[in-house]
């Protein structure tokens, strides 16, 4: 990621979610109502050009041939995380963490996380785009949403967290979604350490 810049792959997680989104209901995973909204111009058209009858698969194979595995894997993540953070709620999570949020938007899209204090944990350039274009489409943000700015490799998660409020006692659902890859093995094994 580029200094100053917003995360670039958290967009295109995003778009995949818009393509999803865009299925028909009954062939969907899941739908992502702000997905689009984090998308730049050309990324944009693509998602507006998926409402159309049938571009959405047409579009998804697209991706799918050029760079195989991206798009699914992506999306089969999101529904099985989605799936998992149910199945958290029924034991009674008071906390979700989401390290390095970008585009995430569970926290406005599941209803069921309405009572759960949610720690958006990223870099302050995504955070910041995702404030900016969040803010434009719902006024003001739940309280119960925490955005913790950080950088993994500079900045001591534990000191974050706990200025942002979070309990190392509440029970806590912890999501590391493809983030791994960009960090170095110090801020992988520092992050580890913060979860354990």
């Amino acid at each position: 990621m580029k200094k100053g810049q917003a995360s670039r792959t958290a967009e295109y997680v995003a778009l995949f979610r818009a393509l999803e989104s865009s299925l028909p209901q009954n062939r969907r995973l899941f739908e992502d109502p702000y997905a689009r909204r984090f998308l730049g111009p050309r990324l944009a058209l693509v998602a507006t050009l998926s409402r159309l009858p049938g571009a959405a698969e047409i579009i998804s194979r697209f991706i799918d041939h050029r760079w195989a595995g991206a798009r699914s894997s992506s999306v089969a993540r999101t529904r099985l995380i989605d799936d998992m953070i149910r199945a958290a709620l029924d034991r009674r999570i008071e906390q979700l963490v989401i390290l390095g949020a970008g585009f995430d938007s569970r926290a406005y899209r599941m209803d069921a996380l309405k009572d759960v204090t949610v720690f958006e944990v990223d870099h302050p350039s995504t955070r910041a785009k995702k404030q900016r274009i969040l803010g434009r489409a719902l006024g003001d943000f739940p309280s119960r949403v925490r955005f913790v700015a950080t950088d993994f490799h500079e900045v001591e998660l534990d000191r974050a967290m706990k200025g942002a409020g979070y309990s190392n006692t509440a029970p806590t659902f912890i999501l590391w979604e493809g983030v791994t890859p960009y960090l170095s093995e110090t801020a992988v094994d520092a992050t580890l350490r913060w979860c354990a």
